[in-house]
């Protein structure tokens, strides 16, 4: 069974795999150890209700092993190894923490306003910390001729470094660092890297919020944390709203390059020197506004493309809003109609049950009745033999029986049971 795992998908395009690097790492140990995997791209600013499920904290790269969920690329990778042992990617213990500090020191030296910080000072120190080994222990891996879970790790976090540092900085490493340039180039070329790579569109695109404050909002903003079916119509008007201001910083920007290029033509030489000094100067040359406009034409085209959506989707909704309101009126309309005709048939028969219960009241009724009498006829008969009792003799006279019948007839004996019975119903008072 191919192992599940979700990964980042591009700020902007959700369909392509996005810019991550510990889920590049992960990515890049499957395809080394040849794993069978099934890839789920995940929007990190709409993230599922199924993601979430499996990853509260939201987190990416998410990994299933046996029916169960695991995060933190540290995590995911040992298991691959313990699963998967061959072939292996273990490294020496000695080398696990080689290049450990060169991400961190990336990413302070791109966060950084301040040339004269020690930020860019200290990436280089881990940069030649790095070259030194490798030169030390021949390469081109950091263990030799071998890749191991250490390379891949690093691999990606040096594609960022390269990609982002040019970009949002024009910064390069220092060709003085030989091996790293030898062992990058190498790692660049891994087939399982160029598998797993993040276009480097998408890899700018994902660090624009840290590399520049004022466009951070772009990605960040609240409105892309809900899904489309939320205010739709709100989301399209602050959609314009952030294509308007984009627009904007791009005219400004180009002004400043146009207002840029007339000084240095009217100064001449004068110019060129204050460019050679661009450094120290407070106003943005040329070059340096290059990719900041890039990285506007960069977010511009993501809020359009979003624009384009939701005006679509604001079309589709007003088209459904009149079908549905059309087809939920018939429907309430043949509900009430069938709820007439049951309510009619329920209230006939609930007159015809109150016709029998009255029916079978008046029968009861008339029972009772006669019962009642019945019984004051009998308190009468009691009453009349309890009198007739207490005014006669009390006479003892038992009930009188005929002999058994012997095939005579004797007149006599039928004579005297005659009388013996008129005796006995007088003196019961009847």
């Amino acid at each position: 069974m191919a192992v599940e795992i979700c990964v980042k998908a591009a700020v902007g395009a959700p369909d392509i795999l996005g810019d991550c690097p510990f889920s590049q790492r992960a990515l890049l140990t499957l395809e080394e150890k040849k794993v069978p995997y099934k890839r789920h791209l995940i929007n990190i600013s709409d993230k599922p209700q199924w993601f979430l499920e499996i990853s509260p904290e939201g987190k990416v790269p998410v990994v299933k092993f046996d029916d169960k969920w695991v995060a933190d690329s540290d995590v995911i990778v040992r298991i691959i190894e313990e699963k998967y042992p061959e072939p292996s990617l273990t490294n020496p213990p000695e080398f696990a923490s080689v290049g450990s500090k060169i991400f961190p020191s990336f990413v302070n030296f791109l966060k950084s306003k301040d040339p004269n910080d020690g930020t860019e000072q200290a990436l280089l120190e881990e940069l030649k910390a790095l070259d030194e080994h490798l030169k030390t222990h021949g390469g081109p891996f950091i263990a030799g001729e071998k890749v191991t879970a250490v390379d891949l790790s690093l691999a990606p976090k040096l594609y960022h470094l390269q990609v982002a540092l040019e970009h949002f900085k024009q910064w390069t490493v220092p060709e003085s660092l030989a091996h790293v340039h030898g062992y990058t180039k190498k790692l660049f070329a891994l087939e399982s890297f160029q598998k797993t790579k993040a276009e480097k569109q998408y890899v700018i695109a994902g660090w624009v919020p840290k590399a520049s404050k004022k466009l951070g909002f772009v990605y960040n903003a609240p409105w892309a944390r809900y899904p489309l079916a939320l205010s739709c119509r709100n989301k399209k008007k602050l959609a314009y709203i952030t294509i308007n201001f984009l627009e904007n910083e791009i005219h400004t920007t180009f002004s400043t390059i146009n207002s840029n290029e007339r000084c240095v033509l009217s100064r001449g030489c004068e110019g060129e020197r204050a460019q050679g000094k661009r450094g120290k100067s407070k106003a943005p040359s040329v070059d340096a506004l290059e990719p900041r406009v890039a990285i506007l034409e960069i977010a511009l085209s993501v809020a359009q493309d979003s624009l384009e959506g939701l005006e679509e989707r604001v079309d589709n909704l007003d088209g459904e809003y009149t079908e549905f309101t059309v087809a939920t009126k018939a429907l309430i309309q043949d509900q009430a109609n069938t709820l007439r005709g049951e309510f009619q048939s329920f209230h006939d028969e609930l007159l015809k049950f109150y016709s029998f219960v009255q029916e079978e009241l008046r029968i009861v009724r008339a029972e009772v009745e006669k019962v009642h009498s019945d019984w004051a006829w009998h308190k009468r008969t009691l009453s009349v033999s309890s009198a007739s009792a207490s005014t006669s003799d009390a006479r003892h006279i038992d009930v009188p029986k005929l002999n058994t019948y012997d095939d005579t007839r004797n007149a006599t004996i039928v004579d005297n049971f005659l009388f013996g019975l008129d005796q006995y119903f007088d003196a019961m008072g009847v």
